[in-house]
């Protein structure tokens, strides 16, 4: 490998176990703040080599293990080079350590896709460049929001930048704050992006007058703002959810015609050599919608016939309504944290509507 692949290399193993980072990557999260097993506080290697960015560098756990030891002051290596932890280990106090680090950018320039859905016109790396003057850039996240229609991820036109230090976002905020205390006003430096000039504010202060708005009712500046509390939020849509790293398996290539949920679980029962029933008490769930080419089946917990099931879907030993299945893995890494934020998501979602029928509800009473 190159000095300047190792170099990547390096950068991306410094971000993936950031405080920026895994205040949003719930898979190094759980794993990492495990204090029990062989490797607490730490993630193995073979775990690393499956991440889709690692694995474009190297498959090589050596020169993983190599990259690792030269950031001695962020980064430490288990004695028999199986697994790597962070020297300053992180704990759950730190996940909102973001907000005074933070800028809160909306009016984000959108446009249409080629099949007509919207997205952003520009690209997190724009943001990045532009703030980087100021200092390191942690994290630069756009922000969306689901679809329930659709079924498809809506931008919401904002974004959060994260500084690694507070002395960086000061220097920002100085110089391009378009919103202060709530109160719009002049920033010495305006930004444009496809034409947009965009508002900047201190993400912690724009959270804390979110605070303000749940409790006092909508305000002037959060119409102004566009923000995405144009919806108030109902404590009822709060959801929490513990998952299990490897409890997903993917199905791709089912049949549109043919395909249910309940074909899924037919061909889960008979992988497992169990009854419908005894999947459904195992709480085993086939993540499905009629018309899709693709869906998931979902364990409460980790089980060492989710591997088995697996490897028969995909050799074509089990079936679903009578038809082989292209695709069947289990899920991990990017591809697995994203599957159960969108999940998550969907449940807030689901429980802040149920919330607002309920509220409807009672008016209708009243009336």
């Amino acid at each position: 490998m190159s000095e300047e692949a190792k170099k990547d290399l390096r950068e991306r193993l410094e971000f993936f176990f950031s405080d920026a980072n895994l205040r949003q990557d719930d898979f190094m999260r759980k794993i990492l703040l495990k204090n029990t097993g062989d490797y607490p506080h730490q993630i193995t290697v073979d775990v690393l080599l499956k991440f889709n960015t690692i694995k474009s560098y190297t498959t090589d756990a050596a020169v993983l293990v190599e990259v690792a030891k030269s950031l001695p002051e962020k980064l430490v290596v288990s004695s028999d080079e199986k697994a790597i932890g962070r020297v300053n280990t992180f704990t759950v106090d730190q996940m909102k350590g973001h907000l005074p680090l933070s800028l809160y950018i909306s009016n984000l320039p959108l446009k249409k896709s080629d099949d007509d859905k919207q997205e952003y016109a520009i690209k997190a790396d724009q943001l990045r460049d532009i703030f980087q003057e100021y200092g390191k850039v942690a994290m630069v996240k756009l922000r969306f929001r689901n679809d329930r229609n659709s079924k498809r991820r809506q931008p919401k036109g904002s974004a959060w930048v994260e500084f690694e230090d507070a002395d960086s976002v000061a220097k920002a905020a100085a110089d391009v704050l378009t919103v202060k205390d709530g109160a719009e006003v002049e920033p010495k430096r305006k930004i444009e992006l496809e034409g947009s000039q965009i508002g900047v504010e201190l993400l912690e202060e724009h959270e804390g007058l979110k605070k303000k708005r749940d409790v006092n009712g909508t305000s002037k500046g959060e119409a102004q703002n566009g923000d995405d509390d144009e919806e108030k939020k109902d404590k009822s849509a709060e959801f929490v959810l513990d998952w299990k790293p490897g409890c997903v398996i993917r199905l791709e290539g089912l049949s549109v015609e043919e395909c249910d949920r309940e074909a899924i679980l037919d061909a889960v029962a008979e992988g497992l050599s169990i009854t419908v029933d005894e999947v459904k008490e195992r709480k085993i769930y086939a993540d499905y919608s009629r018309g899709q080419e693709n869906g998931a089946i979902r364990f409460p917990d980790v089980a060492d016939d989710i591997k088995t099931l697996c490897e028969k879907f995909a050799s074509g030993d089990v079936k679903v309504k009578g038809a082989v299945v292209k695709v069947a893995k289990i899920l991990e890494g990017d591809e697995e944290t994203t599957y159960w934020n969108d999940f998550i998501e969907f449940k807030k979602k689901q429980k802040q509507n149920h919330g607002s029928n309920q509220k409807r509800n009672k008016k209708f009473r009243r009336d």
